[in-house]
C-alpha cells in the first residue's frame, strides 16, 4: 500500500492515504520492516572487536531509494504520528 502513495491515480491515492491513517495506531507494524529493509539491503557486514561495523557488500541502491521514498510518503502523510513514533522508540 504504501508504494500507491504517490500514484498517479488520485481514488488509489486516496486509498492508500485512507490506509495509511488507519494504520498509524499501529504504526511499529508499517515502520519496522520498512527500517528491516535499510537494515538487510546489505547482508554482509560485522563488528570489529572495537564496536566499530564493517560493510563488505554494497548496498542495493534501488532498494534503499524505495524505502526512502515510502518513508517520505509516511511522513508527508502522518508527519505528527511519525514524530511520535520515534520519540517513543
Amino acid at each position: 500500500m504504501l508504494d500507491f502513495l504517490d500514484d498517479q491515480n488520485p481514488l488509489v491515492r486516496h486509498a492508500a492515504k485512507s490506509w495509511l491513517m488507519e494504520s498509524m495506531g499501529l504504526l511499529k507494524r508499517v515502520m519496522e520492516p520498512l527500517l528491516m529493509e535499510l537494515i538487510l539491503g546489505c547482508a554482509e557486514w560485522y563488528e570489529t572487536p572495537r564496536g566499530l561495523l564493517l560493510i563488505q557488500k554494497r548496498y542495493d541502491t534501488n532498494l534503499i531509494f524505495s524505502t526512502f521514498r515510502r518513508i517520505r510518503a509516511i511522513l508527508s502523510n502522518g508527519s505528527y504520528t511519525f514524530l511520535r513514533f520515534v520519540y517513543q522508540t
